[in-house]
């Protein structure tokens, strides 16, 4: 606001100039306006970040097809209120109260295991809920991050909410936005017009990490990359590698 109220003033500012002197000073005039514009765009073009939507994931059960639960009143009420207590003391009750419950499944394993006999063999444990959780803040870029948590029968953890834990680490409150990101990713020799932007939660440091993918090389057969990884919380690079995928 301030930088266009001073484009405004220096536009219709006048002065009684005549000579050489008022040459010069509606010269500098007109010099400060064109910087003025300048810094403007180039702060305009930084900022135009469009916010990401990462999605969350499900488990196909063959012919078995799961509940989809529409809200958390179709979860049973002790498990229910078992889970909002978890997630309450884990990322706090403000930050709880920001989610949005988003679906996800309902499996009657006993159902399941007489449709697909051979789930029993699987080594993964298999779930009884598995419930997504939306978090959106377009302001600092993330349109939909949606967060999972996947519990047994009796309301007990198989896979906790890939979200940090707040309660225990209040300053990752704070989040770093992803127009911040991409200035840094660029600054570490990131083409930020032909990267590929993700929102991850990363297990080793509970954090939230903007990663960006580069593709580096195509040999035919592999397609390869240099990656990225950029703390939400703090701005720190967490983590930089090469990948590679087999066409």
């Amino acid at each position: 606001m301030a930088l266009f109220a001073s484009l405004s003033i220096l536009a219709n500012y006048h002065l009684p100039l005549s000579g050489a002197l008022g040459i010069s000073i509606m010269f500098r005039l007109f010099s400060l306006l064109a910087l003025l514009i300048i810094m403007s765009s180039a702060t305009a073009e930084e900022n135009n970040v469009e916010p990401i939507t990462s999605y969350g994931g499900f488990i196909y059960f063959g012919s078995y097809e799961p509940k989809e639960p529409k809200s958390l009143l179709d979860i049973p009420v002790n498990i229910r209120s078992q889970l909002i207590q978890h997630l309450v003391k884990r990322l706090g009750a403000e930050f709880y109260s920001s989610l949005s419950f988003n679906g996800g499944q309902i499996v009657n394993i006993g159902e399941l295991y007489k449709m697909e006999p051979n789930v029993k063999d699987h080594k993964w444990e298999v779930h009884s809920y598995d419930l997504h959780f939306e978090l959106s803040k377009p302001e600092i870029g993330i349109q939909s991050y949606i967060a999972q948590i996947t519990l047994r029968q009796d309301g007990s953890i198989i896979n906790e909410i890939n979200l940090p834990d707040f309660s225990k680490n209040p300053e990752k409150l704070k989040f770093y936005s992803l127009s911040d990101a991409y200035n840094k990713s660029k600054k570490s020799g990131f083409d930020t017009e032909h990267v590929n932007v993700s929102l991850t939660y990363d297990t080793k440091t509970d954090s939230l990490v903007w990663k960006f993918e580069q593709e580096t090389d195509d040999d035919g057969l592999s397609i390869y990359y240099k990656n990225i990884e950029i703390s939400t919380h703090t701005g720190e690079i967490i983590n930089k590698y090469q990948s590679q995928s087999i066409r």
